[in-house]
């Protein structure tokens, strides 16, 4: 009979506790990459919404303003549709991150339930298996 005694108590069999133990390691990895991913998508969701501010401002400007763009710790005179064009990129490529970083999160987060799920049928078979073990 595998049978512990901690204050009383009857506790599961060794390799349950391994699996528990591991399912929740598992769980723990899977909720920290669902944060970080979570974090990039807000800010790529910043990017593009910043690229965006900027197009509608630029689109306000009459044909021939000066028009700089930063280049490290100068700026450059470039024309109102060179800016366009290279604001219209960077939303492009911060949408498509972010679409990418949102089927990401679907996933995680289906992992993450499976993950409980798991979590929750261990719990129910340590319960059973030590109240087996009481009678």
């Amino acid at each position: 009979c595998w049978e512990w005694r901690n204050k009383g108590k009857k506790m599961a069999a060794p390799g349950d506790d391994e699996e528990f133990r591991e399912l929740q390691s598992r769980l723990i990895g899977v909720n920290r990459e669902l944060a970080r991913t979570n974090a990039y998508m807000q800010q790529k969701g910043r990017e593009k919404r910043r690229a965006e501010i900027v197009l509608e401002e630029l689109n306000g400007l009459p044909e021939g303003t000066n028009t700089y763009s930063g280049i490290g710790k100068m700026f450059m005179l470039m024309s109102v549709e060179e800016l366009k064009a290279d604001f219209e990129k960077k939303k492009e490529k911060a949408n498509k991150e972010l679409q990418v970083f949102k089927e990401k999160a679907t996933l995680l987060e289906k992992q993450a339930a499976e993950g409980q799920e798991q979590i929750k049928s261990a719990m129910v078979k340590r319960y059973k298996h030590a109240k087996t073990d009481a009678v």
